[in-house]
């Protein structure tokens, strides 16, 4: 407290890099939030550069803690209309709050539904990103409803991972290089190569027995649903969810995570069936 309000006064560039070289060694969000702040003040009052120098330092401290501080430190060397996580903070801020508990293990599953093309794939690509490099070694598997979904899917975490002109990935997580990538088996290792990689991308109709597991790891499910057609067959709903149950589930173990996202087209949907068996099914008491 003491640091902070000696940073305050006056917005002093020295007490506030003594404050981040402390935050550095000693992790404290509100207390980063609070030096964030005062550079803003000091930035405004002065224009001087050392405070926004400070401000990215405040925001690169948080960013493998925060997944907020990690979408806005991800893109902040971007230009302002190509960036695509701050235009959109407002509406989506209660989705990445959604997420940072499940990245902090405080709940075990996570379940989302929006109207199309709001960027909540996009969004779970960049959270995808931030979980790999927190920890490589635990195993990520992204299933959705078709190949070409998953190949576009690949390309864009891809991208953020090692494009280093555009996305600050490797500056947020600088020991979680890529070490291997397979375009037509879409998996990605970071680090080292793994007997079960750090990404995989299946669609749900795919084979996933013995190439994927995500133990310990995150599981997502995005849009495994195709659309109102399938939607509004019941026969289609049955099968869709005996293969997400019987394929797409077993391969958490271990205390993995599970994201499930999409737009809804039926309550009969996975998303659906999934949250009533939590609900109310006796297996799951006290999960």
């Amino acid at each position: 407290r003491a640091m902070l309000r000696a940073a305050s006064k006056g917005q002093d560039l020295g007490a506030i890099r003594d404050g981040l070289s402390w935050f550095k060694e000693n992790y404290d969000e509100k207390g980063l939030e609070a030096l964030r702040q005062i550079c803003i003040k000091g930035l405004k009052a002065s224009g001087a550069d050392e405070y926004f120098d400070c401000y990215k330092l405040a925001m690169l401290i948080s960013a493998p803690h925060s997944f907020d501080q990690f979408l806005q430190y991800l893109e902040i060397d971007r230009r302002p209309h190509d960036r695509f996580y701050l235009p959109r903070r407002p509406q989506l801020l209660i989705f990445v709050n959604a997420l940072q508990r499940l990245a902090d293990n405080e709940i075990k599953e996570l379940f989302c539904s929006m109207p199309p093309r709001v960027g909540k794939s996009t969004l779970t690509m960049m959270f995808n990103a931030f979980m790999m490099g927190r920890d490589p070694e635990k195993p990520t598997l992204y299933c959705t409803y078709t190949d070409t979904v998953v190949e576009t899917y690949y390309n864009g975490i891809l991208e953020v991972l090692t494009d280093v002109d555009t996305y600050n990935f490797l500056q947020i997580f600088p020991d979680a290089g890529v070490c291997r990538t397979d375009a037509k088996s879409k998996i990605i290792d970071l680090n080292r190569r793994k007997h079960y990689p750090s990404f995989t991308g299946r669609p749900i109709g795919g084979s996933l027995n013995g190439s994927c597991d995500a133990s310990g790891g995150l599981i997502i499910g995005d849009d495994l649903c195709s659309g109102i057609e399938e939607a509004l067959s019941a026969d289609r709903m049955r099968a869709l969810w005996y293969k997400v149950d019987n394929n797409l589930i077993p391969r958490g173990k271990e205390n993995a995570r599970f994201l499930f996202i999409g737009t809804r087209w039926s309550q009969a949907d996975p998303i659906g069936v999934r949250m009533d068996l939590l609900t109310n099914s006796a297996q799951f008491e006290g999960y």
